[in-house]
């Protein structure tokens, strides 16, 4: 018999094998048993080789303030001591080799803070123990695709905006964030796309990003029609270059950061109410609560000007094996204001002493000037620190693990600076400060899960009203020259694995 022949038969022969045979049913019953069985178990395959890619791991950071603040007639008020606690859960997953997710959920509170004291059900006792709401701070989760074809990469989601660099010094951590903190240290959502270069140009971690990103406070229940009480929103646009270096400064980082905001709107009343009448009261020697914002009288223009800003971030890791950590950056703001003054009214909700019945506080606002007065007002702001890594592996190897860090970083920023750091690690916001600051920090490992951090912070302020590009009421033509101190003496115990 040829071949043909021979398979010719063996195809006659397995037919009759798989011709089911009269009564065969409950074989075919068990047959479909098996299957399902089976296929039940690469379900469960399937979903534990996905869970085997997922990470977690949980942060748990402990710390203590002394604040001491001297103001500009030197009277000083040092006895405020703070104390708080911050638990992360952090989250990642490659469930693919294109799909990329990462996420934190975060709880940072003061220890038994309460706005009742005396009063034991209403502080911080049972908060977490009784029926309550259902918030859930969640401060980054987004996800990375990345393209077969293409050297491009899209992110999604709650984006990686906080703990910029160079944070990863002072925190002791890899880097958590692909943006400079100078820039922007918050929490924000949007969309961003990465042209990722390093396979075409031998320059390691080279790469173009662009975020789109929007803010408003319009969340009312019909959010679909104009509320004109609420702030407009605004778009934001932000390019950024970065690439590393080859050879010995394999470890240095260079980064060039630009942020564009078109069109910045009014803050809504609500913003008014809470910072203008405290203002306006203090003004009267009456309490805030006697003002009440008038949204029909006040006139709260849909653009007060644009903002453009660029940073430019250098940073190196054992420069020139030195045992040294350097970074110096640098930036630069624009805030255009359009000379649409803006204008709240208060109306006295009761009528404060020698004050006639029916008057009203006119508050105007606007753009590095209460009068919004049109032009162009420029800002910059120099950063720069170092952190020496004592190598105690030279003494004796066994004492790596306890290797201390010392830092000291110093930023100065002029009159109309706003660093948008408003959720920078640090309480006091220091890169935002209109004035300079010199921080010191000592880190002391005890392993890779424990770490210990003492440090001071010193902040002198030239000019008010730090962190805002608003201006209101009697910061006519700016913000005013002020002459105060802050400093800032803390602890800090972090856990982690």
């Amino acid at each position: 018999m040829n071949k043909i022949q021979h398979l010719f038969l063996f195809l006659i022969i397995s037919a009759i094998f798989l011709i089911p045979a009269q009564g065969s049913a409950f074989d075919l019953e068990l047959l479909e048993q098996d299957v399902e069985e089976l296929s039940a178990r690469l379900d469960e395959v399937e979903k534990q080789t996905l869970l085997d890619k997922i990470q977690i791991g949980a942060e748990v950071r402990a710390r203590s303030d002394w604040y001491r603040y001297l103001d500009h007639d030197n009277n000083i008020d040092d006895g405020t001591s703070v104390q708080s606690t911050r638990f992360r859960l952090n989250m990642k997953a490659e469930p693919t080799e294109n799909l990329r997710f990462h996420a934190r959920l975060t709880m940072f509170k003061n220890w038994i803070d309460n706005d009742a004291p005396g009063f034991p059900a209403r502080m911080d006792f049972n908060d977490s123990r009784v029926p309550s709401d259902s918030t859930l701070r969640v401060e980054r989760a987004y996800m990375d695709y990345f393209f077969d074809i293409l050297p491009i990469a899209v992110t999604i989601g709650r984006l990686p905006v906080s703990d910029g660099l160079p944070t990863d010094l002072k925190e002791n951590t890899p880097r958590k964030s692909v943006y400079p903190s100078m820039m922007y240290d918050l929490t924000a959502d949007g969309v961003a796309i990465s042209l990722l270069l390093e396979e075409y140009i031998p320059m390691p971690g080279m790469a173009i990003r662009g975020i789109y990103a929007n803010f408003t406070s319009d969340d009312d229940l019909s959010f679909f029609r104009d509320d004109t009480q609420a702030a407009k929103g605004m778009d934001v646009y932000v390019g950024q270059f970065e690439t590393g270096f080859p050879g010995i400064f394999k470890d240095t980082l260079f980064i060039f950061n630009y942020l564009e905001v078109p069109d910045i709107c009014s803050p809504d009343q609500t913003f008014a109410d809470n910072v203008i009448a405290p203002q306006i009261a203090a003004a009267a020697g009456a309490p805030a609560s006697m003002f009440i914002m008038d949204p029909n009288a006040s006139y709260l223009p849909d653009s007060l000007g644009s903002l453009s800003k660029y940073v430019l971030l250098l940073e190196s890791k054992n420069f020139l094996n030195t045992w040294l950590d350097l970074f110096v950056c640098y930036g630069n703001m624009r805030i255009q204001a359009n000379g649409n003054m803006g204008i709240w009214v208060e109306n006295f909700a009761t009528v404060p002493p020698n004050v006639p019945a029916g008057n009203q506080a006119m508050v105007p606002f606007g753009l590095g000037s209460s009068l919004n007065v049109k032009g162009t007002k420029k800002s910059e702001c120099i950063y720069y620190g170092a952190r020496l890594n004592i190598p105690l592996d030279k003494i004796n190897k066994k004492l790596a693990r306890y290797s201390p860090k010392i830092g000291y970083e110093y930023n100065k920023g002029s009159r109309y600076w706003v660093g948008t750091s408003w959720g920078a690690e640090d309480p006091l916001n220091k890169l935002n400060t209109r004035g300079h600051v010199h921080d010191f920090y000592y880190i002391q490992p005890i392993d890779k899960n424990f770490t210990i951090r003492v440090g001071h912070t010193e902040i002198d302020y030239d000019y008010a009203n730090s962190g805002s590009y608003y201006e209101a009421g009697t910061s006519l033509f700016g913000p005013a020259k002020i002459n105060t101190k802050v400093t800032n003496t803390y602890l800090l115990l972090d856990m982690k694995f």
